[in-house]
């Protein structure tokens, strides 16, 4: 009987001892390979970083449009805004990078809204161009004055950055007036 429980106990034993060096080998190495993740996916946002902080927003028109709903015609907003990607730049070319306009106060009372959809669009490696995004916007009710006074008045709209879903830069950009000189108001 003693000799059972003496077979019983050292094969306990054994079994622990393998749990324990088991349980020591999967501790050491996912915590070594959990820092090299953080190491490598810090390079890789700095790199984002660089970029996003390089690319430049021109110009933000807001012109007047029509569209024809159904059978009535319907007067609306078109947000045009130039941008420029940096050249030159260390990113991968999947990288989905977004843009979204913040409209004044003033818009939001005629839209109801207070932002565009986000547009998204991926990287470009050593391709410094000047590209377009168009925001159509149509209230459900405008008149004609109050449509003519907000486009020929100037007001500061807030632009976003993203990097998949998540805000990496903001900026403000005044509207232009009948010219293509935009100056950038303030950043954050």
């Amino acid at each position: 009987m003693v000799r059972k429980y003496f077979k019983i106990s050292v094969i306990m034993v054994i079994v622990v001892l393998i749990i324990l060096s088991v349980s020591f080998f999967c501790y050491k190495n996912i915590n070594a390979n959990k820092e090299v993740t953080v190491n490598s996916q810090l390079t890789i946002n700095k790199d984002v970083e660089d970029y996003i902080n390089n690319i430049r927003i021109m110009d933000l028109s807001v012109l007047k449009s029509q569209m024809i709903i159904g059978n009535e015609d319907k007067q609306g907003f078109n947000f045009v805004l130039s941008y420029t990607l940096p050249d030159g730049a260390d990113i991968s070319s999947d990288t989905n990078i977004g843009l979204q306009i913040e409209y004044p106060e003033e818009y939001f009372k005629v839209l109801g809204g207070n932002m565009s959809a986000i547009t998204y669009f991926h990287a470009k490696k050593n391709s410094e161009e000047t590209s377009y995004l168009t925001y159509g916007a149509y209230p459900s009710i405008i008149t004609d004055e109050n449509l003519n006074k907000l486009i020929s008045t100037q007001y500061s709209f807030k632009i976003y950055i993203f990097i998949d879903q998540q805000i990496i830069r903001e900026l403000y950009i005044q509207n232009s007036l009948g010219s293509s000189k935009q100056r950038i108001v303030s950043e954050n």
